[in-house]
């Protein structure tokens, strides 16, 4: 089946970009989207023209397989006919050969009927003809001997007349007989070959009857593909799909030690202009080192996203909705605060929030065709308070709201795509029950991200993202400036048309001090490497399976607590399953 034009969830990963915390997992959380979504976007040049082209060769496809089809049954009702005929008059001729050789065996008992009187027949004109020579041999004296003499002579001659009577019958009847013979010999003939004929027609019959199935299957096949055509044509951008992942992080290092499960469910839906996405996790978080033990079970917040879009010929704009609802756990006790572990080493250190409201807007410029985009956005999110522990009274949390701006700029072409970003959010001032209130300082990203294909089954995908915070605030703890620089690589190798292997080296460096939530410290000079494996499988045009094997090594220098630098180790196991319905 045809691709789609160019997927509103596809789209909405290039044009709606969203903040990586500093304190994230190696690689950026949206980095491979990014890639993914631009090469995706590239091979959208001159889809709207051959997309035309495969519709009129499947309009043409469905005319030719219906006139085959057609044409196919046409042969099967003729050869239908033929047979028929020829059944009829195999019919007739068995009949009449019945008849003939019931009249055959009536010719055969009167032959041997008639050469039986010939022969009786004959016989007895030879005795009559011996007693007549007999008597005439005698030489019996007298006009009496005389006229006994000739009426045994004549009786001889009348039964030598009936012999030959007899015969002459018998010939008659031989004639007749073995004109029988022929015409049946004939009929036997034609019997044979309209026999042979039959069968022949019969086998070609089937073959008929087979082709003709198949060319109705082809026909129904090609006017299901150009109805699907004309549908996607008038809604190209209709899609449901879904996704379910099973992550599981595991760290270890310095006499610390803990584990993370996390399973992403994520599921959306894109109907002409509009899309709707609704994501959410489950997340089983454990920390073992001994004395910070914890643990917690919870489900995270749930992100409802909606999307509306007006394309014009340069221009496109995407209005935005999106909305987190609390149904992660925030009021935490003493030991399920202990699992909330450094999102540097697992995936999620805060389980939930507020309500939140986060309209927004990006405006995107199409320049010197469709290979170049130029997006400007921006998004304000309204945040509500929460309570983020069960044992501590006053703590109540009203963060203040965040506004985004960011400029995205995006060249596509067939072999290579470059994407280029630059964000800055700022935030108002947050509030605590307790009357404490704190600014958190304004965070500036800097995004490039670059995909190229070495050949025909090989792709490289380069990335380099900087993340800069004036200053990170953690509730009334404030710490120095801390850059964050994102690095690494991909490398794609398709195997097959249905599997694809992946290598990735990943490189985190955060300079100056940080804040650890794992230590509750501040580190310096943070440094993480992770190198992954990863098999992708298609299973089918609607479902693929992705594996990946993850290590990583983490160093944090000295921290505040006193502590020598540490080293931590660890593996990720991810896999993904994707489900388009």
């Amino acid at each position: 089946m045809q691709k789609k034009f160019l997927t509103m969830c596809c789209s909405l990963c290039i044009l709606m970009p969203s903040t990586v915390s500093a304190s994230a997992i190696t690689v950026p959380p949206d980095v491979k989207d990014v890639a993914e979504s631009t090469v995706e976007y590239s091979k959208s040049f001159g889809y709207r023209a051959r997309f035309e082209q495969e519709l009129n060769d499947a309009s043409l496809n469905k005319q030719q397989m219906e006139k085959e089809m057609a044409a196919s049954w046409s042969s099967v009702v003729r050869l239908l006919e033929q047979a028929e005929k020829n059944r009829t008059l195999l019919n007739a001729n068995q009949e009449l050969l019945q008849h003939m050789l019931q009249d055959n065996s009536a010719y055969e008992q009167r032959v041997q009927e008639l050469e039986e009187k010939s022969k009786n027949a004959w016989s007895a004109a030879a005795d009559a003809a011996n007693y007549a020579e007999g008597l005439d041999d005698a030489q019996i004296e007298g006009s009496l001997a005389e006229e006994q003499v000739s009426a045994a002579y004549a009786y001889a001659g009348r039964l030598q007349g009936q012999a030959e009577s007899i015969d002459a019958e018998l010939e008659k009847v031989l004639l007749e007989y073995e004109a029988m013979q022929n015409k049946t010999d004939l009929l036997v003939e034609v019997r044979d070959e309209t026999a042979a004929e039959l069968v022949e027609q019969e086998k070609e019959l089937a073959e008929s009857m087979y082709n003709a199935g198949r060319y109705m299957d082809y026909a129904s096949e090609g006017r299901f593909y150009y109805e699907q055509l004309l549908k996607e044509k008038k809604n190209p951008y209709q899609d449901l799909s879904g996704f379910v992942r099973n992550n599981f992080f595991n760290w270890h290092g310095n006499g610390w030690s803990g584990s993370q499960f996390v399973q992403p469910y994520y599921f959306g839906y894109a109907n002409k202009n509009n899309y709707w996405g609704l994501n959410f996790n489950y997340v089983s978080s454990k920390n073992t080192t001994p004395g910070h033990e914890g643990k917690i079970n919870t489900f995270t917040d749930t992100l409802l996203y909606f999307s509306t879009r007006n394309s014009k010929d340069k221009y496109i704009v995407d209005y935005n909705l999106g909305i987190n609802i609390p149904t992660g756990k925030t009021k935490l006790s003493s030991y399920e605060r202990n699992a909330r572990m450094d999102e540097d080493l697992v995936r999620f250190a805060e389980f939930g929030e507020g309500w939140n409201f986060t309209p927004g807007i990006a405006v995107t410029r199409r320049i010197w065709g469709d290979k170049d985009l130029l997006t400007v956005g921006t998004s304000y999110s309204f945040k509500g308070a929460y309570d983020p522990t069960s044992d501590i009274d006053d703590d109540k949390l009203n963060p203040g709201n965040e506004w985004q701006k960011y400029l995205r700029w995006q060249h596509a072409e067939e072999k290579w795509q470059l994407v280029g970003e630059v964000l800055h959010t700022s935030s108002a001032e947050s509030k605590i029950a307790d009357g404490t209130a704190f600014d958190t300082g304004a965070v500036w990203e800097t995004r490039l991200t670059y995909n190229r294909n070495l050949s025909k089954d090989q792709a490289l995908m380069l990335y380099y993202w900087y993340y800069h915070e004036n200053n990170e605030i953690i509730l009334n703890k404030r710490v120095e400036e801390s850059p964050v620089h994102y690095f690494g690589t991909e490398w794609k190798k398709h195997l097959s048309k249905k599997t694809d292997l992946r290598l990735a080296a990943d490189i985190m460096i955060a300079n100056g001090i940080r804040y650890s939530s794992l230590t509750d410290s501040y580190v310096d000079d943070r440094k993480k490497v992770t190198f992954g494996i990863g098999y992708d499988l298609k299973m089918d045009d609607r479902n693929k399976l992705s594996l990946d094997i993850q290590h990583f090594s983490m160093h944090d220098g000295k921290n505040s607590n006193g502590d020598e630098a540490r080293e931590y180790r660890g593996f990720n196991f991810l896999t993904s399953f994707y489900h388009t319905f």
